[in-house]
Parts: C-alpha cells; structure tokens; sequence
C-alpha cells in the first residue's frame, strides 16, 4: 500500500484569508504565525487512490501531528490555540487539493474533476466503509459514526476526464449552505 505526499504550506494571502474566512482579529496574526510556525513541520499530507470504472476514489490526509499539537492545547485549556490550529489545519487541507489533483495528473495522465465528498447526497456516509474496504489501507481509519482519524482527513471520489476540466468551487458543489468554513456566498 502506497501513500503518495503532497507539499502543502500557507502564504501571506493565505494567511490573510484565514483570519478573513474565520473572524480573526489583525491582532490574532501574531499569534496565529507563531503557531503556524510550529505546526508547519508536523504536517504530513498524504493521499490515497484507487480508479474505477472512470472515477477516482481518494483519502487524504495531514497526519497525526495537527491532532497531538491540537490535542496538547486543549489539554491545557487553551482553547484559542486549539482553534488557530484547527482553522490552519482546514487551510492547509485546501491547499492539498491541488497538488492531490497535479499528482493524480502525472501518475494517470488524467483530470480531476469535481470532488464529491463523503456525507454529500450523491455520496452519503453509509458508503464510507465500502470505499474504506475499495482503497485498502490502515493509515487513515474510519469509526463506527464515519469520524476519521487522524482529523484532517478526507474520502472523496471524482469523474476523472482525459480533457482538462473547470473544476467549480468547492463551497459551490456543496450542499451544507450553513457550514461555518464556506468560503464563497451560493
């Protein structure tokens, strides 16, 4: 079983756009580079696919170290740091995708088209252990109430095309109008 990694960071811009996207205060910024610097050399983004039948079936990961470094905040009550963590670690799984899709394209020579994850309608939760048992892995695991661990992981599955595709944004395909991390008004 092989696991591919993705290099994943976060600039200026996407610095900016977090504390845009998740209400930070221009004083947060500080606080909020500080602990990115810390938790940059922990993340491990990974992924895993597996192709049928025109589709690609995908779970990603950043790995273990968000979750400890998240974990060791709460544990001393600090709440603030634990969600800084867990904003940044959001971000870095966005910035994931594209380089999931730009390797999925070297090793296929295929496109990636739009993503439908896991809990959507055409993809509901049920589905999650038969598409555990098609990828085949242990590293990324699924409990019984569909929760992965490690935490920022994700299972998805796209149409792949011999054509390069205009990908919609991802808050767009989405159907949960309420989530807090939408990043675009539909």
């Amino acid at each position: 079983m092989y696991f591919e990694p993705v290099e994943v960071s976060l600039d200026e811009n996407c610095l900016s756009d977090l504390i845009r996207r998740y209400h930070f205060n221009d004083n947060d910024k500080k606080d909020i580079v500080r602990l990115y610097k810390q938790l940059y050399p922990r993340v491990h983004a990974i992924f895993h696919y597996v192709i049928e039948k025109g589709s690609i079936y995908v779970i990603a990961s950043l790995g273990r170290g968000i979750d400890s470094l998240q974990d060791s905040f709460l544990k001393k009550g600090d709440i603030q740091k634990a969600y800084i963590i867990d904003c940044l670690g959001i971000q870095l799984l966005d910035k994931a995708y594209e380089g999931i899709d730009d390797r999925i394209h070297e090793l296929t020579g295929m496109y990636v088209g739009d993503y439908t994850f896991v809990g959507d309608e055409r993809l509901p939760l049920q589905t999650m252990p038969d598409i555990m048992r098609k990828l085949g892995q242990k590293k990324i695991r699924c409990n019984n109430a569909y929760v992965l661990t490690p935490k920022k992981s994700v299972l998805f599955k796209a149409d792949l095309s011999k054509d390069k595709v205009h990908k919609s944004d991802m808050c767009s395909m989405c159907g949960n109008k309420d989530c807090a991390n939408r990043s675009c008004q539909v």
